[in-house]
């Protein structure tokens, strides 16, 4: 079974709300995936949407190949851009 990274729920929980402008009450780590290096969480915002959050260790852009659509599509940030680094102290 995946073992969730070792990354604070409250670190993740603070990125989503100063880059993405989303507040969550419940952050839920999903132990599925085949990529070593990505974590899948459940995020249920304050104001009861679900999003599926995907954390990855190192490089964390994505660039579909093209005429590929993606299953689920990123939401972009405060900022523009579709992903953020979050470093842990």
């Amino acid at each position: 079974m995946r073992e969730p990274p070792k990354l604070a729920d409250p670190l993740i929980r603070a990125t989503l709300q100063t880059h993405y402008d989303l507040s969550t009450k419940a952050l839920t780590f999903l132990p599925i995936g085949n990529d070593s290096m990505s974590f899948v969480y459940r995020g249920d915002a304050s104001d009861g949407a679900c999003y599926f959050l995907k954390v990855r260790a190192g490089a964390s852009f994505f660039r579909p190949k093209r005429g590929r659509k993606p299953a689920a599509m990123p939401c972009a940030t405060s900022s523009i851009y579709l992903h953020r680094a979050i470093l842990s102290r």
